[in-house]
């Protein structure tokens, strides 16, 4: 399997390699997104709803709850053996990977060394994200996008 670029190490290790390498997540503050009538913040149960059937659990999990610390906190530290078991991966640092690379395939963290910026917002839906909803959290997110400013809860 060809190595992801851009989970490495400051100093160009993988990060899967060390249980003990520690990586840095920061809030990534996009006021397009932020000021979106349609966003809503990263820590929300939103992103849980909304994201989790196109991210998989891991990945909406992990950043729900990076999200939640950092709107207390400049940044947050995990070493990936944490991570891993946090999220119920037991000691798989590939897994951990592969929610980091999911993550920034879908636009909600960019990867620079060992840190990982994290939106604090999350953008509206696209049409296509929207379609691939289960048919009644798409009919939600609808009818969310139709009462704008009224919540719609699943």
């Amino acid at each position: 399997m060809p190595q992801d670029r851009s989970i490495t190490t400051t100093t160009g290790d993988p990060l899967a390699s060390d249980p003990h390498t520690t990586i840095t997540f920061v809030e990534w503050s996009d006021p397009v997104v932020e000021t979106h009538p349609e966003s809503h913040p990263t820590a929300s149960n939103e992103t849980l709803v909304w994201w989790t059937p196109m991210l998989g659990p891991t990945a909406a999990l992990m950043a729900h709850r990076s999200a939640g610390y950092l709107t207390h906190n400049d940044y947050v530290q995990f070493t990936l053996g944490d991570l891993a078991r946090t999220f119920g991966m037991g000691e798989s640092l590939t897994r951990v990977r592969a929610a980091l690379a999911r993550l920034e395939r879908f636009g909600i963290v960019t990867l620079q060394g060992d840190t990982v910026s994290l939106r604090s917002a999350l953008p509206p839906l696209t049409r296509r994200q929207i379609d691939q909803l289960p048919p009644y959290l798409a009919e939600l997110y609808r009818q969310r996008r139709t009462n704008a400013g009224a919540t719609v809860r699943p």
